[in-house]
């Protein structure tokens, strides 16, 4: 319908110019189409030289960027630790196991589990949290003498004799070190053994080891099925050294407490200055990995087996490390090893 109006209108334009009576305006009217039309084509040719102008400099500067991006290295290590998958899965005959790597910031990055929430004694890893509560809530200097209920608490590391006298921040060595149970009970009887219970408790709460008990300072096994005991997970554990490294930036009571462990003997004396014994810590991966070790301790019951805590420096970042907790374990020391072993090789750092 628009073409036929398009047609009787320029039929009527040459009637009313007549182009047959008209040659000068006829010739006229085909140069302004011919100019317009060159007009037209030279507007597209110029558009045409833009767009053509402007895909060989985006092919060019592209080139150019791409061969800079390939130059400039980017930053992944926000992403790492990376799962080498042509490493084969790990596989410990323990109850429970459990590694954690922690950065400065205290973001989490799990790297092994097997039952990391499963409740199960904990012998003397028990002594974790009372060696913090006693940094936390005594004077260190204050004297320590051992009672009779202390020296006959079962196990007699340290052959400990009723009325000796020592200073707390010595014995603490005794406690953490060669994980003394006469040493423990002297230093929960400063302020009373049910009292000292109660503070354990209550800073577990405050911690939030929402799976934790602890009915006594040591770790002992029940004398009698049924009877209450202290217990754990893998989980509340790793949250537990978590917990403590942390404040031992800050707090030079919980550092005492973490350089404590990093000790491989301790020349132990009486308040008299007179010498008691050599103390021995029980951790025998010392020796092996003396540059890494940040913190560690051992435990073992016949109910709990053997137990293992241990947290190393992080590969990579300087205040960042690694949490390994071993549980209920039939050779804590070779499981601890296999997990460093194969931490170190499943990741990329």
């Amino acid at each position: 319908m628009r073409i036929n109006k398009l047609l009787n209108f320029l039929i009527n334009l040459g009637r009313f110019f007549n182009w047959q009576n008209k040659p000068k305006l006829r010739r006229f009217f085909k140069f302004s189409l011919i100019l317009l039309l060159l007009c037209g084509i030279g507007a597209a040719l110029f558009e045409f030289k833009q767009i053509f102008e402007g895909y060989l400099n985006w092919k060019y500067t592209s080139k150019i960027y791409n061969q800079m991006l390939a130059q400039i290295p980017v930053d992944y290590s926000f992403l790492k630790p990376f799962r080498r998958w042509d490493v084969d899965p790990l596989d410990i005959d323990a109850t429970a196991v459990l590694s954690v790597a922690v950065d400065e910031l205290g973001n989490e990055y799990l790297l092994f589990a097997k039952n990391p929430q499963k409740r199960v004694p904990i012998a003397s890893l028990s002594k974790i949290l009372s060696g913090f509560i006693i940094v936390e809530n005594y004077d260190l200097n204050k004297i320590v003498q051992f009672s009779k209920e202390a020296i006959e608490t079962e196990e007699e590391i340290g052959f400990f004799k009723e009325g000796e006298r020592f200073f707390v921040k010595d014995l603490l060595h005794s406690m953490l070190l060669e994980s003394s149970n006469d040493a423990t009970f002297a230093l929960a009887e400063v302020i009373g053994v049910k009292k000292f219970v109660g503070l354990m408790q209550k800073e577990a709460e405050k911690i939030g080891l929402i799976n934790s008990r602890f009915v006594d300072p040591i770790g002992l096994d029940p004398d009698f099925s049924g009877e209450p005991y202290n217990y754990s997970t893998a989980k509340d554990l790793a949250k537990l050294a978590k917990f403590i490294i942390q404040k031992s930036k800050t707090d030079p009571r919980a550092d005492f407490l973490i350089k404590l462990t990093q000790k491989k003997e301790f020349y132990l004396y009486r308040t008299d200055n007179s010498f008691h014994h050599k103390v021995k810590n029980t951790n025998e991966l010392l020796a092996k990995y003396s540059n890494e070790i940040i913190f560690g301790k051992t435990g073992y019951t016949p109910l709990a087996q053997e137990c293992f805590l241990l947290v190393i420096k992080h590969p990579t970042l300087k205040d960042g490390f690694i949490i390994n907790v071993i549980l209920g374990s039939k050779n804590r020391f070779k499981d601890m090893e296999k997990l460093i072993t194969w931490i170190k090789q499943a990741y990329i750092w």
